[in-house]
């Protein structure tokens, strides 16, 4: 399961409404074979406990089309899935259509153009399959299956905690282990400083470092503060030498290993993390929470 929590706020983008989410990948079968059993029961049982807990919780189901014309999928905050997105021409209106590489963006734009004048809080939630240009070294196929909720139009930090809750409950009860929830909010690394007694100055310095990269900067925060710090390489996993002194955890995503050096196999980027890791005496985890 890939779970991504957090404030990247499609709805904001389209309309400058808060929306938090969560999407989850369910990645079952490749595209080219289809889906025997008894692997198709068991992804329509997976569909089915996931929407009926989205439910429970006040969530109701909308259904974004699989096709849209290339202006409305990929307009405004949809350019971002341009480069993933399959294109296909209408025979009767000439124009350019798209497959869906990613419904988020398209319960966005639901929720503010059809849905504009329901009462906020808005409770959304999807399921459905989504196609893609490429896939990565871990996970090939171009087509899975997609299921999320969206929460817009509300400020408050309950409806963070809701989110959060959520995804920990559904992924739960569909017998998920070593679940990781990722928090992508504007206002979480001020607010992490502040939890960790950094000034101002210092806060400010430690987030110019996060918005530029910038590795040299995490040791000069090291000699300023005593607190635990754990670092995320995202795809900059050769970071980690350079990293590791400085820090009591680095983090990886699997996923990510594959954007830099694709032609070398995962395995050794992740032997090259943990060397790093051992030689400096911190820990690693990757996004299951295993511990190395």
């Amino acid at each position: 399961y890939t779970l991504p929590m957090c404030d990247r706020d499609p709805a904001r983008l389209e309309s400058g409404m808060a929306a938090r989410g969560l999407a989850g990948i369910l990645h079952i079968m490749p595209s080219s074979g289809g889906v025997l059993p008894p692997d198709a029961a068991f992804e329509a049982k997976v569909v089915s406990d996931l929407a009926a807990c989205f439910a429970s919780h006040g969530y109701d189901r909308v259904k974004p089309p699989m096709i849209e014309f290339e202006e409305s999928l990929l307009g405004g905050a949809g350019a971002a899935t341009a480069r993933q997105t399959f294109r296909l021409m209408d025979p009767v209106s000439h124009h350019m259509m798209g497959v869906r590489s990613d419904m988020t963006v398209q319960v966005a734009r639901i929720a503010t153009q059809r849905l504009g004048k329901v009462a906020r809080p808005l409770r959304l939630c999807y399921a459905g399959q989504v196609l893609r240009v490429k896939g990565n070294q871990l996970r090939p196929e171009r087509q899975f299956g997609q299921a999320g909720v969206e929460l817009i139009g509300s400020e408050s930090l309950a409806a963070d905690v809701e989110v959060v809750a959520l995804a920990m409950e559904v992924l739960g009860k569909l017998g998920a282990e070593g679940i990781w929830v990722d928090l992508n909010m504007p206002t979480l690394v001020p607010a992490v400083c502040a939890g960790l007694g950094l000034d101002g100055e210092a806060a400010a310095r430690l987030c110019a470092a996060l918005d530029r990269k910038d590795a040299a900067a995490v040791a000069q925060i090291r000699a300023q503060t005593q607190a635990n710090l754990a670092v995320d390489l995202q795809e900059n996993y050769r970071l980690a030498e350079q990293l590791a002194p400085h820090v009591d955890k680095i983090r990886y995503n699997p996923g990510h290993l594959h954007h830099h050096e694709t032609n070398k196999p995962w395995q050794d980027k992740v032997r090259y993390l943990a060397d790093c890791a051992a030689a400096s005496g911190c820990a690693v985890r990757d996004r299951k929470s295993t511990r190395l």
